[in-house]
């Protein structure tokens, strides 16, 4: 206890001291529960070819409404995860953005983009229409292709121009929003990415997005 006096006023303060240790332990535990929600991570492609993989996190998305509680959750998935994810609860207008600095990928590749995301069991709305993905390279405008994201309740045999996801080793599904090459004397440009619904803008619900994802597009066998 410390005793402080003035010709005004007499105070007693009591002083606790405080543990830093706990402190210490404190800091790392918040640290190590917190949600990785920001950051893109870059690897080196698992091929041996070289090349470099990005991965932009859903917080790094333009997301349209993402704050908007009614329209997305952030969660984790799995619950035990540190990485977080966008659950779309009810919505019209879909817009989903990324961006990427070509820099950070290797010149002369052709890469493709994909977003990785699931199908909750609750969905609707999702493929009727058909979204629209666009990837472009700098200010070249982006030629739209219609996706399937889920075609247990979308896609029709005779519909060849649509294009379907695919499982990942993960769990997630991805389905390809297009392809661009970096070639030389592009590398300050930046490469943008897009799924978007906003001509009908009906009901959805049930888009868990993961991410995107940039790696090396595979040549065809």
């Amino acid at each position: 206890m410390l005793y402080v006096e003035n010709s005004f006023l007499s105070v007693k303060i009591h002083v606790r001291k405080v543990d830093e240790n706990k402190i210490a332990e404190y800091l790392v535990a918040v640290r190590t529960h917190a949600p990785k929600s920001r950051g893109k991570s870059i690897r080196t492609d698992g091929r041996g070819t070289g090349s470099s993989v990005v991965k932009i996190r859903p917080r790094d998305l333009t997301i349209s409404q993402s704050e908007t509680s009614q329209c997305w959750a952030w969660i984790r998935d799995p619950p035990s995860s540190d990485e977080e994810v966008a659950e779309m609860m009810d919505l019209c207008r879909l817009e989903i953005e990324g961006k990427s600095d070509c820099k950070d990928l290797t010149t002369g590749k052709t890469y493709a983009a994909y977003l990785i995301f699931k199908i909750a069991e609750e969905s609707c709305g999702l493929t009727s229409p058909y979204p629209d993905a666009r990837v472009a390279l700098g200010d070249h405008e982006a030629k739209a292709c219609a996706v399937c994201l889920d075609p247990s309740k979308g896609k029709k045999k005779h519909e060849d121009d649509v294009r379907l996801p695919r499982k990942r080793n993960d769990g997630w599904m991805e389905i390809e929003l297009g392809e661009f090459t970096v070639n030389r004397g592009e590398e300050g440009e930046k490469v943008r990415m897009s799924l978007s619904e906003t001509k009908v803008m009906n009901w959805k619900k049930g888009l868990i997005v993961g991410g995107i994802e940039i790696r090396p597009k595979k040549k065809a066998a």
